[in-house]
């Protein structure tokens, strides 16, 4: 273990706290087994009586971390025992050395909660299978759902806001299909990001796509032909990808690109890849710019790499052969892409952004992309000789916090990538004092000179949502909720501290977040990616990647049982 939160033996610790717990991760890739986080290996206890507490836990997408979540508010002013065994297991299946660690709760909840402004889980599930990465309504008022299995299934939504049968259309099958966004001006076009399956790592690199989908609406069914548009989007060797886009006012496709290394340099956990140049970024794609296929792959294709067993449900036998993909995707031609060319159809629009899931386009015309922070561990990169200034490398960071950030063109967000010349992670240490977005040593651990100045293009972010929260799946709220007191809100699951669903007030102008307005309006789940609303109800749509591996996907249902009799907002 690197360092838990709460640290053992605090007091006054708030009643919705999650546990989090940064390992250490000696072997090459192997990150925690999330099939050994369960109930028994990991707990915790009230200390009066032993009382197990209902809670969720999981780890990270590197797998660098354990959280625990309790599914419920704990007692106030009441001592809690947090215990880990060496059943939890890496992904190469070395236990863990277990340990026990305690705190005491306070009166106090971190978020707010408030009656008024509250959706009720709808037990159960309304659809269990697959797990499903990204959920949308369609202009014909289905709700889409794209697939870790590549399949895009949509279904009818009855009044009462159940589910109808379901519709495939597998003509992605074998790939991950993560984003998914309809064209505005032809409700049978849309977009969707491609990327190699999630169960074999290290995932095969540069396959990451941008495909379009045309649905044929005179056919019976979920008919549809496909063609990947943009592709040799790099891919990280774990589950950071091509992961959603969204069309912006301009008319352009807006995609959110992960980064490879966990904190700007080579790291085994993330199998020692260096980032890319259209890597840990927001891209544009101006589509008037894009009549055929492009390969938009910044270097040449590296020698293979080995196939490690990662130990992740479904990754099939290392020694198969080389990964498949399912449809072929078009050959790379070898020239190498270049987003700062004249007239390049893909460029970047915000750099920096270690592994935004989501993003949205708000009404008041600013862009939101919530990102997550790296866990413990990983390295920083440092200036080459004759640089100035002078950036030291890290190794062995802290967890960093994840941020909302309000993106602008040429704006940078804290992910190190030395491929555009960036090498401060977050704010840097400019001063003594406390900085915003700093990273400084602090009791003993690790963390740049004071002096260390932020990248001249750094933009810090809006709201700070704190450690292993990770916020991905997001929207704008645009429906009659109690009585539309929250519209404008931007509502955001947070996958592991937290399983829950925040509502965040937008500024009209933009600017700062008021972190004591935002709202936590659900809670009590299990692993949220994604979130889709019905504009018409109200009702709110959750995807939760539940323990299960190649099934354990679920559609939650969550309705607003709350209310404010005039309308106002809160």
């Amino acid at each position: 273990m690197r360092a838990i939160d709460p640290p053992d033996g605090w007091t006054f610790v708030g009643r919705d706290t999650a546990v989090k717990v940064d390992v250490f991760l000696p072997n090459i890739g192997q990150g925690v087994d999330e099939t050994t986080l369960t109930g028994d290996n990991v707990r915790l206890l009230r200390a009066a009586d032993l009382m197990p507490i209902a809670a969720t836990v999981n780890t990270t997408g590197g797998g660098d971390a354990i959280v625990l979540q309790p599914r419920g508010v704990l007692d106030a002013r009441t001592t809690f025992i947090f215990q880990l065994s060496d059943r939890v297991k890496d992904q190469g299946g070395n236990p863990f050395i277990p340990f026990t660690s305690t705190f005491s709760t306070g009166d106090f909840t971190n978020l707010k909660i408030d009656p008024r402004y509250h959706y009720t889980v709808v037990e159960p599930p309304l659809w269990n299978g697959t797990p499903i990465a990204s959920l949308v309504f369609g202009p014909d008022g289905r709700l889409y759902g794209t697939g870790l299995d590549g399949i895009l299934r949509r279904w009818t939504v009855a009044p009462d806001g159940t589910l109808g049968p379901e519709e495939q259309w597998a003509g992605l099958a074998g790939r991950t299909v993560i984003g998914i966004a309809f064209q505005p001006d032809n409700p049978n076009v849309l977009w969707v990001t491609t990327n190699a399956t999630l169960y074999v790592q290290p995932a095969q690199d540069w396959t990451g796509t941008v495909t379009r989908v045309t649905i044929d609406p005179a056919q019976p069914g979920f008919v549809a032909t496909f063609q990947d548009m943009v592709f040799g989007l790099p891919r990280s060797a774990k589950d950071h990808m091509t992961n959603s886009l969204a069309f912006g006012p301009d008319g352009a496709l807006y995609v959110t690109q992960g980064s490879t290394t966990a904190s700007g340099a080579p790291d085994p956990t993330w199998y020692n890849r260096h980032e890319r140049l259209l890597s840990s970024a927001l891209l544009r794609i101006d589509l008037t710019l894009l009549p055929e296929p492009i390969s938009v792959q910044t270097e040449p294709l590296p020698p293979p790499e080995p196939v490690v067993d990662s130990g992740v449900p479904d990754a099939g036998d290392p020694d198969a052969g080389p990964i498949v993909l399912g449809p072929p995707l078009p050959v790379w031609d070898g020239g190498i892409y270049d987003p700062h060319a004249l007239n390049a159809a893909v460029t970047l629009y915000g750099e920096g952004i270690r592994n935004a899931y989501d993003l949205v386009w708000h009404t008041n015309g600013h862009l939101y992309a919530p990102g997550n922070g790296t866990a413990a561990g990983g390295n920083t990169p440092g200036t080459p000789p004759g640089m100035e200034p002078v950036v030291p490398a890290l190794s062995s960071i802290p967890t960093q916090d994840d941020y909302l950030f309000d993106v602008v063109p040429g704006g940078y967000y804290g992910h190190p990538n030395p491929a555009r010349g960036q090498y401060v992670l977050n704010g840097g240490n400019p001063t003594s004092a406390i900085d915003p977005g700093e990273v400084a040593p602090s009791d003993g651990g690790v963390g740049y000179p004071v002096g260390t100045l932020p990248d001249p293009n750094w933009k810090g972010s809006v709201y700070d949502f704190s450690r292993n929260r990770s916020p991905d799946g997001a929207l704008e709220s645009k429906g009659p909720a109690f009585g539309g007191a929250l519209r404008g809100y931007l509502f955001v699951v947070e996958y592991s501290a937290g399983d829950d669903v925040l509502a965040l007030p937008i500024p009209a102008i933009g600017g700062p977040i008021d972190r004591a307005q935002v709202l936590q309006v659900a809670s009590g789940l299990s692993d949220p990616l994604d979130v889709a609303e019905d504009v018409t109800t109200g009702n709110l749509y959750v995807a939760q990647l539940v323990q299960g591996g190649a099934d354990g996907g679920a559609i939650i249902l969550l309705r607003p049982d709350g209310g404010t009799a005039d309308g106002g907002t809160p």
